[in-house]
């Protein structure tokens, strides 16, 4: 079954909405940056690894929970997906 293409585009991603079964996610980086996530529901079985990434296109990863991941993209350290204004990728079924 095709699946519909989300792209986020890191860094200064925003928040994405994704139906599961339905969407996939691509990451475009744009630039060289730091990549960290929080995934408590374990809505993507494989994803990008956190640390630095370089730019290009990334997966595409198939959210395969319903949940939210926080995620956070700068250019230098810290990388904090937890942080009081964090971004987000919701996925609902």
């Amino acid at each position: 079954m095709p699946r519909n293409t989300k792209k986020l585009n890191i860094p200064g991603g925003g928040n994405i909405n994704m139906n599961k079964n339905q969407d996939q996610l691509e990451i475009h980086v744009t630039q060289t940056c730091q990549w960290c996530y929080d995934d408590p529901s374990h809505v993507f079985p494989t994803f990008l690894p956190p640390g630095q990434v370089n730019p290009g296109t990334y997966g595409p990863y198939i959210p395969a929970n319903d949940g939210k991941v926080t995620f956070d993209d700068p250019i230098n350290p810290p990388c904090l997906p937890k942080s009081d204004t964090p971004h987000t990728i919701t996925v609902s079924g």
